[in-house]
């Protein structure tokens, strides 16, 4: 590293060669000067480089540490036009029919569902969980405890189709569905109608990790359910 404080050193003489061996020797110092510049040159070019590189990597680190995603709502008219924009936790708004009808849907479909893998149900069943009040929750261990489907993994699937939502009264809903079952091997084994009717009530999202999980704040409090006769 003291070579680089060094200054560039010049090697030809001041007066001009007298001799042969002189002029030789001129040639040779002119040489090796000028590799000995070059190498200067190519070192300071290369820790200046390394210095920005560091520079920008701390900048990214420090980029990176204060970045976050905030959860906005964007609404929009039958149209495509934009009505609204706000941000998720500001936005104080209560999820219109087609959002609870969304939700209802996917709900049935998590606790009813049977797949062939564990795990995709077991993350179906932390999804159902997420949005149940106690009450509600209480009464679908009961049935679990029951019916036990965790018992037919692998033996069987359920597939389940929702066929219609109809708002009963103001937080009620009724659901009608259909569920086909399969053999393990993908063979139809029988198919049924269901009816549930499910309440429902709202809370507005507080905090971006209720967003994440609950983005519509609903929540199921009560329901039930038995096959069309």
């Amino acid at each position: 590293m003291s070579e680089l404080n060094q200054p560039t050193q010049t090697y030809r003489p001041e007066g001009a060669p007298l001799t042969p061996y002189l002029k030789a020797k001129e040639i040779w110092d002119n040489r090796i000067g000028n590799a000995r510049v070059q190498a200067y040159n190519w070192r300071l070019a290369f820790f200046s480089a390394m210095g920005l590189c560091f520079v920008l990597v701390i900048g990214l680190i420090y980029q990176s540490a204060k970045s976050s995603v905030a959860p906005y709502i964007v609404e929009v008219g039958p149209g495509g036009e934009l009505l609204a924009v706000s941000k998720a936790v500001q936005a104080n708004r209560a999820p219109n029919d087609p959002e609870i009808r969304y939700f209802l849907a996917k709900w049935i479909k998590d606790v009813r569902t049977l797949p062939l893998d564990a795990v995709v149900k077991k993350q179906s069943w932390i999804s159902a969980y997420g949005c149940m009040r106690q009450k509600a929750a209480l009464k679908m261990n009961e049935i679990v405890r029951k019916d036990d489907p965790m018992s037919r993994i692998g033996e069987e699937t359920i597939s389940v189709t929702p066929a219609a939502i109809v708002k009963m009264s103001e937080k009620t809903y009724q659901i009608r569905w259909t569920e086909d079952v399969f053999t393990k091997e993908g063979s139809p084994k029988q198919s049924y109608r269901m009816t549930g009717l499910v309440t429902i009530d709202f809370t507005q999202p507080a905090n971006e990790k209720e967003i994440m999980s609950n983005p519509l704040g609903l929540y199921i409090s009560d329901f039930s359910w038995s096959k069309e006769l």
